[in-house]
């Protein structure tokens, strides 16, 4: 099935405005296909269930010391403030670009910490290098 995808680049922001301000680079695509990836519960999670019709897609790490927090926060903020037109019509999923650190209880600590319920998934790096792919994301390792 195929299912527009939303991207968003967030920057740093300072000063965060309502979700209406925000201009974001909307970029329309084909499923990624059937991935399927771990959340921070440690439950099998397919990208393929998300029913949203927009999907809000970051990668992050949750060792990451600067930009990931304010990515996290922003949308957070940008979820919070979504209009009533859009309110059950956005899915947030974060993805990790640091399997080998970012496990399920990593990720559900991170998740804690910043107040926020949507996925944040990892997985084997060999499904993780083909979900970064998909989506155009280049990730260097240490």
């Amino acid at each position: 099935m195929q299912r527009a995808f939303a991207a968003f680049l967030v920057l740093m922001l300072l000063h965060v405005p309502s979700a209406s301000a925000y201009g974001g680079l909307v970029l329309s695509r084909g499923s990624v296909g059937e991935v399927n990836l771990v959340d921070q519960h440690g439950a099998t999670f397919s990208m393929d269930t998300v029913e949203e019709p927009i999907l809000v897609v970051a990668f992050i790490y949750t060792s990451c010391p600067d930009v990931c927090p304010v990515i996290t926060q922003t949308l957070k903020a940008v979820q919070r403030d979504l209009p009533a037109s859009l309110q059950g019509r956005v899915a947030f999923l974060s993805i990790t670009v640091d399997p080998v650190r970012d496990t399920p209880a990593t990720l559900l600590d991170f998740t804690n910490l910043h107040d926020v319920s949507w996925p944040h998934l990892t997985g084997e790096d060999d499904v993780l290098q083909d979900v970064w792919q998909r989506f155009g994301i280049s990730v260097q390792s240490e």
